[in-house]
């Protein structure tokens, strides 16, 4: 069976308008199909995010997908800061980290 791999993307803001970045995050997978935009990944307890952007990287031979971002929040009586937010996704196995 054929497989794609795919290099999902995903960042971390600092707030809800966007103004600074926390972290950058990176998983690497593959499907048995192409992504397309609004697929989200669900795979071992984590999910992927929806995919907003899809590109093919032809020389790579492979997908880059940017997903939908995490932005801080808190809903009933939990703070998801985004230091929380950044272990998870690490707990999760994204890989990358904090923005300098």
């Amino acid at each position: 069976m054929k497989t794609y791999r795919v290099h999902l993307m995903k960042a971390i803001w600092c707030d809800d308008e966007r103004k600074e970045l926390y972290a950058q995050l990176f998983r690497d997978i593959e499907l048995p199909f192409a992504p397309s935009i609004g697929l989200e990944v669900t795979l071992e307890g984590w999910s992927s995010g929806k995919a907003e952007r899809v590109i093919w990287d032809h020389e790579d031979e492979r997908f880059f997908v940017e997903v939908t971002d995490e932005i801080p929040f808190s809903r009933s009586g939990y703070d998801y800061s985004a230091e929380w937010l950044l272990q998870k996704a690490l707990d999760l196995g994204w890989e990358g980290g904090r923005v300098p």
